[in-house]
């Protein structure tokens, strides 16, 4: 990891570059930590737009055609910080573009896989209702704006994880909770505006939809002790 930081960021000096990429470590030591002590693990699909390897074969396995995103994009928010992290990612012969169905479906078998060699608890995968907000510099001419890319995106998520859960459903411990599907079908046909009711931001689902969701997770997949504040494992109290 820290080689990527310092081709990436080749102005950095050796002690920044060990100290970023031990930052990073340090992250996915503290997820694991946290995945072993868990009761239940909720994994959220996000989009499938992402940067990969120009010019990989395309019959590599897919973390021979990721690039180092994890090391390249800041975790702030701001978009100066961002673009300037996706240039230089491109001179290294990065190319924005969305994953393939088959690269999705990878994907997706990949978390799942690397959740179980953690942990047996029961994993609930959720897609994300949250649209793709940008796509400048994605590589794809046949697709217009940000509202048809992600369209793409999450129907590519849906579809493939569909068919994980078919293979995977007689083991008993992988569910689908239709959050997104609430945001997207349900909420449309209600006199509440999707996003944005509270703060008019535009990325952020409105309050009552939130509410509305956490309590049909809560009706579906929790049953609370009467005796104590416990929780029944979810493999117990999903019917």
């Amino acid at each position: 990891m820290a080689d990527w930081v310092s081709r990436i960021f080749p102005e950095m000096a050796p002690d920044q570059v060990q100290a970023a990429a031990g930052v990073r470590c340090e992250g996915i030591d503290q997820l694991a930590r946290q995945l072993v002590g868990a009761d239940c693990v909720v994994l959220t699909l996000g989009n499938v737009v992402d940067f990969f390897r120009e010019g990989a074969d395309a019959d590599l396995p897919l973390v021979e055609k990721i690039f180092p995103k994890f090391v390249a994009m800041p975790s702030s928010e701001d978009i100066g910080q961002r673009a300037n992290a996706a240039a230089r990612a491109k001179k290294l012969g990065a190319t924005l573009r969305l994953a393939s169905y088959q690269e999705t479906s990878e994907a997706i078998e990949a978390c799942i896989a690397g959740i179980r060699s953690i942990t047996a608890a029961p994993l609930i995968v959720t897609l994300s209702p949250v649209p793709v907000d940008s796509v400048i510099g994605l590589d794809a001419k046949e697709l217009k704006s940000a509202v048809e890319v992600d369209c793409v995106s999450k129907s590519r998520l849906r579809s493939a994880f569909d068919e994980i859960l078919l293979r995977q459903v007689e083991r008993g411990d992988l569910y689908y909770f239709p959050s997104f599907e609430i945001v997207r079908w349900i909420a449309p046909v209600t006199p509440i505006p999707n996003f944005g009711l509270d703060d008019a931001a535009s990325r952020h689902v409105s309050s009552p939809i939130l509410d509305a969701i956490c309590g049909s997770f809560l009706r579906r997949f929790i049953r609370w002790s009467p005796a104590a504040d416990v929780v029944a494992p979810v493999a117990e109290a999903v019917s």
